[in-house]
């Protein structure tokens, strides 16, 4: 996995991480080197892990590891469709191998959609082919009353 990288962000976090750039602005020895969650120096990891804990205990809801938000990361553009060669390379997954075995379990529920796809492709290509025939069954009888035409002239 490669640690250092770029990748698209949101527009709501863009627009988020700027208004935060514009309060600090106005901080004492602001400069572009501060940091997102911190200022000249980084949050310290625990400090995080510590607000996160307390927050979700506020709020009712289950603490989870700040890795599980990773996975959250992940499993929300897969549950939408997203494509797993583009999830892996979000996630710095350098082998799509291990995407596909750490989320595989999601696209269980997908074997459906499979099903329905192949049952629609079908009827449609069933359509299809009945259409021709009736068109070839049109176009042969057309076929047979200009020969009869053409008898009757003779």
């Amino acid at each position: 996995m490669s640690s250092y990288r770029t990748i698209p962000i949101p527009n709501f976090l863009l627009k988020y991480y700027k208004d935060l750039y514009d309060n600090c602005g106005s901080y004492y020895n602001f400069n572009d080197n501060w940091y997102i969650f911190g200022n000249i120096d980084p949050l310290p990891e625990t400090t995080s892990r510590d607000r996160k804990t307390k927050n979700a205990f506020k709020t009712g809801v289950k603490d989870i590891r700040v890795h599980d938000f990773r996975h959250s990361c992940a499993s929300l553009p897969i549950n939408s469709g997203a494509n797993i060669t583009l999830v892996a390379k979000y996630l710095g997954h350098s082998i799509i191998d291990e995407t596909l075995n750490t989320y595989s379990h999601m696209y269980r529920n997908s074997l459906e959609n499979i099903v329905k796809i192949i049952e629609v492709q079908n009827t449609k290509l069933l359509e299809s082919k009945q259409k021709n025939y009736q068109n070839l069954q049109k176009q042969l009888l057309i076929i047979k009353i200009q020969n009869i035409m053409i008898m009757m002239k003779i």
